[in-house]
């Protein structure tokens, strides 16, 4: 391929960039200017896909960088695992199912209808294989890759063509996959496949840690099923029934620096001004990620954290013993004041947390007076916002947010 032509489509891309959708008049004239868009994309997708198909056979990326096509989409081009494959197996399957080529390079289906379509011609009789490609196609022009795949599965189902139910089953659940990596921001990405069986037992589990915890809870249903899934992680790690791991049960390191520590414990008693962020702005590391001192005071909370109390040059000035905080009796008596649930005023989440009402490191003791159990949402929410918890002598709580100023996480 030319350099020149890739020139100059990465010139036609940036024109299009620059023209404002509001100047094409009507809603219409932008609907079908995006319609364009989309299937210039399903085009450009085909001709990737040469490209990929070449760098295959020839084993150009092995030659030139020892990694195979699909590993080096991932590794050097930093696209997903699941793209990588969806791109590879369209790739060097073009070259046997021209229709389906034909059909991408004409923009009218998209790489994802490519897949699901290869997937059903892998089962089906090779004497039937070139009708059932070009029904397929042309079904693929009017449906998304899902709803296809449920017509695919229809027609193995309806034919015979598909492996009892047995064999099915062993199918999806070798098909299971899942990854965690970390980004350049500091998050996490997470992404795989469950078979049924184990995709039913996750969802009915965040479903019923996804509860809203009342008028305060802003987020939104993919932040609550996060939290969901984390709360889960939480509750096996507390449960302390997980293998052990080089000797010792699984825990969480945060490693605080010292001086951080103490700036955020002096801070307490010091008049707050706007200089604040600029003076205290430290931090702690919790694997390999800065975080704030408030969301490090937050995990203190919990038993299962081992500090690792940095000097100024780094040297480890303390290992703190791996002990749970609040003993089990004054545990069991919180959870009964909530009915095991979050101690916030109308939340329904479960009780996750057992939290200082007037913090630790401020000399609140542990005792039933001066605890609650909370979500993990108010948990997070009372460590990073200026709500203050408040326990009545009979075991009742009220909220209310602190009218003083300070940084975020402050609290008098």
């Amino acid at each position: 391929m030319s350099a020149a032509l890739i020139t100059q489509l990465n010139e036609v891309i940036t024109a299009l960039g620059q023209v404002d959708p509001r100047e094409l008049g009507s809603g219409l004239a932008v609907i079908q200017r995006t319609e364009d868009l989309l299937k210039a994309t399903n085009r450009l997708d085909a001709v990737i896909s040469t490209q990929l198909q070449v760098l295959h056979i020839d084993r150009s990326t092995e030659i030139e960088s020892g990694r195979k096509t699909r590993g080096w989409l991932v590794e050097e081009q930093c696209r997903s695992k699941p793209e990588a494959s969806r791109r590879m197996t369209v790739a060097r399957a073009m070259p046997e199912h021209p229709v389906i080529a034909e059909a991408l390079g004409r923009g009218e289906i998209n790489l994802e209808h490519a897949q699901v379509i290869l997937r059903l011609l892998r089962s089906t009789p090779p004497g039937l294989r070139d009708v059932v490609e070009k029904a397929l196609v042309d079904a693929a022009a009017y449906v998304d890759p899902s709803a296809l795949a449920a017509f695919c599965r229809d027609v193995k189902q309806n034919l015979g063509w598909c492996e009892d139910k047995d064999a099915a089953d062993q199918r999806r659940y070798d098909s299971r996959w899942l990854t965690i990596s970390d980004t350049i921001e500091g998050m996490t990405s997470i992404s795989g496949m469950l078979d049924p069986t184990g995709a039913a037992a996750l969802k009915t589990a965040l479903h019923a840690m996804m509860s809203k915890g009342g008028e305060e809870d802003t987020r939104t249903s993919q932040q609550r099923r996060a939290d969901a899934l984390v709360s889960l992680a939480n509750r096996a790690l507390d449960a302390g029934e997980l293998p052990e791991v080089n000797g010792e049960r699984p825990h969480i390191s945060l490693t605080l620096a010292w001086e951080d520590l103490k700036r955020d414990l002096q801070h307490q008693a010091d008049t707050l001004t706007g200089e604040f962020q600029a003076r205290y702005a430290g931090g702690a590391m919790l694997d390999g990620t800065e975080i704030s001192i408030a969301t490090a005071r937050m995990l203190a909370c919990d038993a299962g954290i081992i500090p690792v109390t940095l000097g100024g040059d780094g040297e480890i000035l303390d290992i703190g013993r791996r002990t749970r905080t609040w003993p089990l009796a004054i545990l069991r008596a919180l959870l009964h004041h909530s009915g095991g649930r979050c101690g916030w005023p109308k939340c329904h989440g479960r009780a996750e947390h057992a939290h200082h009402l007037q913090y630790w490191s401020l000399g609140g003791d542990t005792s039933l007076a001066n605890g609650v159990y909370l979500c993990g949402f108010h948990h997070r929410l009372i460590h990073h916002s200026d709500w203050t918890i408040t326990k009545h002598p009979d075991t009742t709580i009220t909220v209310h947010r602190e009218t003083a100023t300070g940084p975020p996480g402050w609290h008098p």
